[in-house]
């Protein structure tokens, strides 16, 4: 059934290509300015520059896993970012798709639309922040939008340097973390762009267990009973979420860092982010473990 879905798209997808090619075939070459894009993080990097995608994969969830920056209301729906409605995008008539390179290399079918971009910031070793950096400005370079990199990435980093200064005298440890379920977390460290800000801003993390390449492991509750000092930072979960695992989980209520109170609330912020989502990441951090002190 898959393959044959596959075989259609594809069809269907030439089609819509083709007819696109003859309408365009004496068009003049345009500066990349309407853009298409397939990937969360690579939308919140286009925002950053300024520049609004005509288009994008799973704009709901961009809004309620992102945030900021901020989506428009009218940027067109793309459909699954595995699975992006072709015959949408060809209508949308980009000069440019900023996809990762997971999708750039499944949907061969991208490049015959239009030129496609991809960014690495967590494909390679070393600091994801690091990377975010280098491959925001070579998305400003590409969009003839430089200035607005160096902007955005003076905003992320005074945003640091700010919460180095907000977590100067907190000496616990943290774990970070987000709820999968009552039972399980998803915990970040080593790899992660959470782990590169905890390091910049002076903040130990509690977490020294594994990661996958993206810097997150899935865990059981009971994992974070090994540091006895540790302050829990948690995302994207409400007050009542929280008493309602307390009630169910009697492993939660044992916890260090629950009897003792020692945990507070993070808003849901992209993990996976870029140079805008290091920034926020900062100022939460560092405005919470201000008012801990």
């Amino acid at each position: 059934m898959q393959t044959r879905r596959r075989h259609l798209l594809t069809l269907a997808g030439g089609a819509c290509i083709a007819a696109f090619r003859r309408q365009n075939a004496f068009a003049e070459p345009r500066v990349h300015q309407r853009i298409a894009v397939l990937d969360w993080t690579l939308a919140e990097m286009a925002l950053s520059l300024n520049l609004l995608p005509a288009a994008l994969t799973e704009t709901k969830g961009y809004r309620d896993w992102v945030g900021e920056p901020v989506l428009p209301g009218d940027v067109i729906e793309l459909g699954l970012r595995g699975t992006p409605n072709l015959e949408m995008l060809v209508q949308v008539a980009p000069d440019l798709i900023l996809a990762n390179e997971n999708q750039t290399a499944s949907i061969p079918l991208l490049a015959q639309i239009a030129p496609c971009l991809s960014a690495s910031i967590y494909a390679i070793s070393g600091s994801p922040y690091v990377h975010a950096v280098s491959e925001l400005k070579r998305l400003g370079d590409r969009l003839e939008r430089a200035s607005a990199a160096e902007v955005a990435i003076n905003i992320s980093d005074r945003a640091i340097a700010r919460a180095s200064d907000q977590a100067t005298g907190f000496s616990r440890p943290v774990y970070l973390a987000r709820f999968v379920d009552p039972d399980h977390l998803m915990i970040f460290g080593r790899n992660s762009l959470f782990q590169d800000i905890l390091d910049r801003i002076g903040v130990a993390n509690a977490w020294q267990g594994e990661t996958n390449a993206w810097g997150f492991g899935i865990v059981g509750v009971d994992a974070l009973a090994g540091e006895k000092e540790a302050h829990l930072l948690y995302l994207g979960l409400g007050e009542q979420d929280l008493e309602q695992i307390a009630a169910t989980n009697a492993i939660w209520r044992r916890l260090t860092f629950v009897k003792q109170q020692r945990i507070s609330a993070l808003p849901s912020m992209w993990f996976f982010g870029g140079v805008a989502s290091a920034g926020r990441f900062a100022n939460n951090v560092g405005v919470t473990l201000a008012g801990l002190k």
